[in-house]
Formats: C-alpha cells, sequence, structure tokens
C-alpha cells in the first residue's frame, strides 16, 4: 500500500517544476498507479489463499487422509495411504482386518494412528 501511495506522490513531487517541457502529465501517473493497484490487490489475494489452504505436507496433511490395512492392526500393523507402506495402529486398540479402509486420525512419530472406515474429517 505504501508504494501505491508513494508512487503518484513521487512522480508529482519528482517532476513538479514551473520549467516548460520538465513535467509529467497525469494521463502518464494514473494508468501506472492503478496497474500497481490491481498488481498489489492480486499479490495480497493470492496470499490470503496460500495461507487459508490446508496443507498438504508433514503432520498436518497426514491427518483425514484414508488408506487401506496392508498387514491386520492388532493394533498395531501397517496401512497404504497415499501409495506408501505405513506403521499403523488402531485408534482404539481394536484389532482391524487386512483389506479394511482406514481414515488417518492422527499422527505419531512415523507411526500413523487409523480409525476403521473412511470419512471425511473437518
Amino acid at each position: 500500500m505504501g508504494g501505491v501511495i508513494s508512487i503518484p506522490l513521487g512522480s508529482l513531487f519528482l517532476f513538479g517544476t514551473d520549467l516548460p517541457g520538465l513535467s509529467i502529465n497525469l494521463i502518464n501517473i494514473i494508468p501506472m498507479v492503478l496497474l500497481l493497484a490491481i498488481g498489489v490487490y492480486f499479490l495480497i489475494k493470492l496470499a490470503v489463499q496460500a495461507q487459508k489452504r490446508k496443507p498438504t505436507t508433514g503432520t498436518e496433511g497426514m491427518i483425514g487422509l484414508t488408506g487401506k490395512v496392508t498387514a491386520d492392526l492388532q493394533p498395531e500393523g501397517f496401512v497404504m495411504v497415499r501409495g506408501e507402506i505405513w506403521k499403523a495402529k488402531s485408534a482404539d486398540g481394536k484389532p482391524i482386518l487386512r483389506g479394511t479402509p482406514v481414515t488417518v486420525v492422527g499422527v505419531s512419530g512415523l507411526t500413523l494412528i487409523v480409525d476403521e472406515g473412511e470419512r471425511k474429517l473437518t
């Protein structure tokens, strides 16, 4: 915002002389300031959208993903999530059989905490 304000003020002060031919017309300043303001607006909008987006990596990015049990969880075993095999533990301690769909509800180190069934976490 400081740039949007300082560009027109600086343009007016820089060429604000009484000498003929050493001035700049407002018709040249206004489009430049408008383009700068539009550019700043879209950059701020993109930054806000990036901050609101759900994480896709790390521990936070794993929660809510679904997968399938590849080795029975009794209560620990292995699951396939995003095409990768992970060590997993049943959230409630109950056994989950091979081939059962699961949802990641937490992460403890490199072990996924999973719950039986596919569901959307909010």
